[in-house]
């Protein structure tokens, strides 16, 4: 069974678009809408041994941005939690660099093919904690 996207997205229109195109394409998603809520997200997946296979993450939001949402999964606190090895990829409409989990930048407004090219090849074969 896939695993679930966690799209994290302070854009309604973006997130609604994304999870309609994960369910289009079989995927169940979750979302946020900042980093922050994005990490309550995390634990409670966690909990239930559930974690995402994927997430889609924008840069730009308030509260938590991307980039420190980020950090926070590679800091310290997180090592050893499972969190810090699910795979990101960034939508943005600005290239930044980003080290770490970030596997793939893609330009919003995303393309539909590209989304469920990526969702194939990381939350097929996820694994549970």
């Amino acid at each position: 069974m896939a695993k679930p996207i966690l799209i994290v997205d302070d854009d309604v229109d973006m997130r609604q678009l994304l999870q309609d195109v994960c369910e289009s394409g079989g995927y169940a998603s979750v979302s946020a809408w900042n980093g922050r809520e994005a990490l309550k997200v995390l634990e409670t997946l966690k909990k239930s041994k559930n974690l995402p296979g994927l997430i889609l993450l924008d840069l730009k939001m308030p509260v938590m941005d991307g980039q420190t949402f980020i950090s926070v999964l590679q800091s310290e606190s997180h090592q050893k939690s499972g969190l810090e090895n699910i795979p990101i990829v960034v939508m943005s409409a600005h290239s930044v660099e980003l080290k770490g989990q970030v596997i793939e930048y893609i330009m919003k407004p995303p393309k539909i093919d590209m989304i469920l090219d990526i969702a194939g090849r990381y939350c097929e074969n996820s694994v549970n904690l």
